[in-house]
């Protein structure tokens, strides 16, 4: 049975109503996430990229200008993390992770955004793991770091769908390996949640969470095995359009079920902190749906 959940999702600054919208079949699950570095942590937090920096207002995330601190950052909060019960970074089929243990049996892939790895999905695996999920973050990348919107196009076509399969299965394994993850999904942001939605459909995963993200070809939504929860700013001029005008279209067509979550005055990659098209309001909220969409499959 399809399903198609529209929520429009009215705050306090907005003068827009609220809309709830049932599309198709009426089901389980919301959703949506936030996640920042952590301040009651033992470890001094540290912002994911500190110093001198750029904002590229097509894309709507920090990038950074001075690399050498940023890598000193990062290399700094990863050996903090690491040192964190339930926390490290691990290797499995020559990828990267850092993998966060929850005590639940599920477990979620999580990818980066287009400017590469960074301290920000660390955070979004820890604070899923907080959640009871376990997840496993991957630098598609393997180390290298775009500060252009440009040069991380240029990264980006080096992920090709052989290559974003052999990375997803890889953090899969690891999380039914390595933390008992019976129930296996994943999650992105930006680009990354582009690549989620497309691991989902070319690996059948158990679900999928995709913030502002989009595949090249929505055919292959028919591929699909479990649920979609798609998060996306109604500012968001190049997914949101692409999300009503052929995804959700081709996921009725191809039977599938999809929840989305639309979020007024928000912006593409509204939910990462440290540049000025996050939203506060709507980040918390997305969070709070992403671990209510997740908790069907497992809790705590």
């Amino acid at each position: 049975m399809a399903l198609l959940e529209i929520n429009y999702v009215h705050n306090s600054t907005s003068p827009k109503p609220s809309v709830h919208t049932a599309v198709a079949e009426q089901g389980t699950g919301d959703g949506v996430s936030r996640a920042r570095v952590d301040q009651s942590r033992a470890c001094s937090p540290i912002e994911p990229w500190v110093g001198a920096a750029a904002t590229d207002p097509r894309e709507g995330l920090s990038t950074a200008a001075t690399s050498r601190h940023t890598f000193h950052l990062v290399e700094a909060y990863k050996a903090c993390k690491s040192t964190s019960a339930g926390m490290g970074h691990a290797t499995k089929n020559g990828w990267d992770f850092f993998l966060a243990k929850g005590k639940t049996d599920v477990g979620v892939v999580v990818i980066h955004e287009i400017f590469g790895y960074s301290p920000y999905v660390e955070d979004v695996a820890t604070e899923l793991a907080k959640g009871g999920f376990s997840a496993a973050s991957i630098d598609l990348f393997r180390g290298a770091k775009a500060d252009t919107l440009e040069a991380g196009m240029k990264l980006r076509e080096s992920v090709t769908k052989e290559v974003l399969r052999d990375g997803l299965s890889a953090g899969a394994e690891l999380l039914r390996s390595r933390s008992g993850a019976r129930t296996v999904g994943s999650m992105g942001f930006c680009m990354g949640g582009g690549f989620a939605l497309q691991a989902a459909c070319d690996l059948r995963l158990d679900f999928c969470v995709d913030f502002y993200g989009q595949i090249s070809d929505v055919g292959d939504v028919s591929k699909l095995k479990g649920p979609v929860l798609l998060i996306l700013g109604s500012e968001d001029t190049r997914v949101t359009p692409w999300a009503f005008q052929q995804f959700l279209p081709a996921a009725m067509t191809h039977n599938k079920r999809v929840e989305t979550q639309l979020y007024p005055d928000a912006k593409h990659a509204f939910h990462r902190p440290g540049w000025e098209g996050h939203n506060p309001a709507a980040a918390k909220d997305a969070w709070d749906k992403t671990l209510r969409f997740m908790s069907q499959f497992g809790r705590a």
